[in-house]
């Protein structure tokens, strides 16, 4: 489905400007970790329904 891969697109652009704006240049990397598990989890997520 195209309007949820566009979605989450727009979610993870939201997240990194979230990340950026709250944390530290040290915890980036951590930052983007979490990133990663949390698109995950949201493409699992989209795939159960």
């Amino acid at each position: 489905n195209g309007g949820v891969l566009k979605n989450s697109r727009v979610v993870m652009d939201e997240f990194t400007r979230l990340i950026h704006k709250n944390y530290p240049k040290s915890s980036v990397t951590q930052a983007m970790k979490d990133a990663a598990w949390g698109s995950v989890y949201l493409a699992l997520d989209s795939i159960k329904r």
